[in-house]
């Protein structure tokens, strides 16, 4: 019997998936390392899931509603990430 995750640990799955398909262990390795900014990469997951969404047709606060239930965060969060400028 596998037990369910927690949000946290739900949280950094949709983060690996979103940002690194195909490259978890790398992406694992460098936040582990501390080469990654854990913060900026949710953020640029977020933005990027909020914009795959609109590509498809959705509208852009649907989109945002959505991407804050998958990312287990308020709607808040996500709409700060969309309309942030990147600090890169």
């Amino acid at each position: 019997m596998s037990r369910q995750m927690t949000t946290p640990e739900r949280h950094a799955r949709s983060l690996l998936e979103e940002l690194f398909r195909g490259h978890e262990a790398l992406f694992k390795e460098l936040l582990a390392e501390g080469l990654i900014d854990l913060r900026a990469a949710e953020r640029m997951a977020i933005r990027h899931r909020v914009d795959a969404l609109c590509a498809e047709g959705r509208g852009r606060c649907e989109a945002m509603e959505e991407v804050a239930e998958n990312f287990c965060c308020s709607y808040e969060k996500v709409r700060a990430a969309v309309y942030a400028k990147p600090t890169c």
